[in-house]
């Protein structure tokens, strides 16, 4: 019978590195934003147009990114929660001590 076992410690691990990329990711969207922002209240014409619309779909690519990072920290936070509950699901049934 083939045996698995699943690292939680390392999982749970993964997670808070995940929370903490996708907390500096934020920040530095915000941070751009604002910088751009600010550079285009003394820009005006077709660069100027052409630089808002260049900056906005790179938010909208970095926003796209951002909510992947996020489904990904949620699917490895349910699949670490999953193993947890199936490993003290089992230890019960076997009356193994957690």
């Amino acid at each position: 019978m083939a045996r698995f076992s699943y690292d939680l410690p390392a999982m749970e691990q993964f997670i808070s590195n995940l929370d903490q990329r996708i907390s500096a990711v934020e920040s530095h969207l915000t941070a751009v934003r604002t910088t751009a922002s600010g550079l285009t209240d003394d820009y005006s014409g077709a660069a100027a147009d052409a630089f808002t619309d260049a900056h906005d779909d790179w938010q909208t690519d970095s926003a796209q990114y951002l909510d992947k990072l996020k489904a990904l920290r949620q699917q490895v936070e349910t699949c670490r929660h999953n193993y947890a509950d199936a490993r003290e699901a089992n230890r019960k049934m076997f009356g193994w001590s957690s």
